[in-house]
């Protein structure tokens, strides 16, 4: 029982562990997204007769596209994107992008990060959105995965070992009792029995 009880409680640290680790990849996503949307208002002479906005310098699979207020996509990237409707948008006020049909034509999975801000480059309201996938996420679910399958068996093993050398070591004066009373018998009146933490020698020692 005891052993269960200190797995479970490295388990439970494992767990809080995860979670720190998810909610960093999430603030490390949603920083790269914020950077290309930088990235992207910096280069707008570059892109704003092309169409074609340049790959975020920080991630190589990151995809974007501008918007009109309309929502009349202005320029995107990779090149495809810049001739497909919005894929997300960003409702006045909101800060959370939202889905568009469009992006299950395009074939975007469903478990994405997205950023979007409205700014204005070269005196034109825009909205920029930033598209990545949870690459990070999965990383941090495969190593947490891979700790409790490979980990939690190793350490219940470690834990019960460890209570039982702890607890043998506990009851060993009393494993000399129960010896010393197995000795005493009506031939031998002389022997007494040890007390916790004399050594087995004492329990040959006559009484007084």
């Amino acid at each position: 029982m005891a052993g269960l009880a200190l797995t479970a409680a490295v388990v439970l640290g494992l767990v809080v562990m995860y979670w720190l680790q998810l909610n960093s990849a999430d603030r490390t996503i949603q920083g790269e997204l914020r950077t290309y949307a930088a990235q992207i208002k910096q280069s707008a002479a570059s892109w704003h007769g092309t169409r074609m906005l340049p790959p975020s310098v920080l991630d190589s699979t990151a995809k974007a596209q501008v918007l009109a207020l309309d929502g009349t996509v202005l320029a995107g990237y990779p090149r495809n994107l810049a001739h497909l409707p919005a894929l997300y948008t960003l409702p006045p006020g909101s800060a959370t992008p939202v889905r568009q049909p469009a992006a299950g034509l395009a074939g975007l999975p469903s478990d994405l990060s997205v950023w979007g801000e409205h700014t204005t480059v070269g005196g034109q309201r825009l909205t920029i959105i930033t598209i990545t996938g949870t690459y990070l996420r999965s990383q941090v679910n495969q190593t947490f995965a891979g700790c409790l399958i490979i980990g939690v068996p190793f350490l219940l093993v470690l834990a019960c070992g460890t209570v039982w050398l702890v607890v043998g070591r506990a009851l060993r004066p009393v494993e000399q009792i129960r010896g010393a009373v197995t000795a005493i018998t009506s031939a031998d009146l002389s022997l007494r029995v040890p007390e916790p933490g004399t050594t087995t020698r004492s329990a040959a020692w006559p009484a007084r």
